[in-house]
């Protein structure tokens, strides 16, 4: 055992009291994500929305902001539909004016990390990098700081996740994987919706690709056909 000195603190009595601050900080700031998914979820109902009956479903969008990012807006403005954005920081700090844009047309803004590492790849204090810098980001563009976080890759395990919740941030990943950065069809891409979605589905898309854009409004319609609702993330039932 390392001498700790006459004042000092025994290593294992450190390694302990360390352990218990972080656990502390970590039921405190899952307690407040708790809290806020909580509100979200009753301001929806307060507004007609309650995905706890209704047939919901949310399109997500990551890496942007991004060239094509405008054109989207567009149309999610013409089909008078919500989306959630995981954005990746570097792409906020270059085309804040976008990520303001989201926000303003009443979709959701989410944490996609600074510059898209696996990472349970990274250190603590990498991880720690990697989401505050795009927090801050965000935070300067639009005014309002993420709550969500999609791991690139949905690269995730318990340290990553306990590092989000630290940082204010619930790890949300998806459930129905349109592979539209594979095909860059936006035929298939609306096929693949279709064929696959369900209540409660998470619906992975990326506003990068042209051809992803091309496929939204079918989506949209097709799913509003089937009697779904869009919303975004934080709306979901649990």
């Amino acid at each position: 055992m390392l001498d700790a000195g006459a004042d000092g603190v025994v290593v294992p009595d450190a390694v302990a009291l360390r352990d218990a601050v972080v656990a502390a900080t970590e039921a405190v700031w899952a307690d407040r994500l708790a809290r806020s998914l909580a509100e979200s979820r009753a301001q929806g109902r307060a507004a007609g929305v309650d995905c706890a009956v209704e047939r919901c479903v949310a399109l997500t969008f990551d890496d942007g902001p991004d060239a094509e990012t405008g054109r989207l807006l567009e149309v999610l403005a013409e089909k008078h539909a919500t989306a959630t954005f995981f954005v990746v920081g570097r792409n906020v700090a270059a085309r804040p004016q976008v990520a303001r844009a989201v926000v303003e047309g009443g979709h959701l803004v989410a944490n996609h990390t600074w510059d898209h590492p696996r990472l349970t790849t990274l250190d603590d204090a990498a991880v720690r990098d990697q989401l505050e810098r795009t927090q801050s980001a965000v935070r300067d563009a639009t005014g309002t700081a993420p709550t969500f976080l999609r791991p690139p890759y949905g690269d995730v395990d318990d340290r990553v996740r306990s590092l989000a919740t630290r940082a204010g941030l619930r790890v949300e990943l998806w459930d129905l994987d349109t592979q539209d950065w594979r095909t860059r069809d936006a035929e298939e891409t609306r096929r693949r919706v279709a064929a696959q979605v369900r209540p409660g589905s998470v619906v992975l898309l990326h506003d990068i690709h042209g051809s992803t854009v091309d496929a939204v409004a079918g989506i949209v319609d097709d799913l509003r056909r089937e009697g779904y609702r869009l919303v975004t993330v934080d709306l979901l039932a649990p």
